[in-house]
């Protein structure tokens, strides 16, 4: 493990047990503001509704993942970057024919 990285832990296991598998999939974790040191932790693999999202951007934890390929559903559907040096969400509604 590399020094000035975060890692995410499964909630249940210490980083003698955590596979890149764990790393990956991992969903029930619990953000540790202490542990980052002033950094965001950027996340995804979770769809999250835009609301929630835009609401995010006031804490050290952000889930980026909108569930680009659900167009139709309410408040997700849409490519979604971060621009950390001013906070600023890039939104690009997925424009696929439904």
């Amino acid at each position: 493990m590399s020094p000035g990285c975060i890692y995410i832990l499964c909630a249940d296991c210490s980083i003698a047990e955590t596979s890149s598998y764990d790393l990956l999939w991992a969903r029930d974790y619990r953000v540790d503001p202490a542990k980052l040191g002033g950094r965001t932790l950027v996340t995804g693999h979770s769809r999250t509704p835009l609301f929630a999202i835009r609401n995010s951007l006031q804490s050290r934890h952000v889930n980026l993942d909108n569930g680009c390929f659900s167009k139709g559903e309410l408040g997700e559907g849409a490519l979604v970057a971060l621009d950390l040096d001013i906070r600023e969400l890039i939104v690009v509604e997925n424009c696929e024919p439904v």
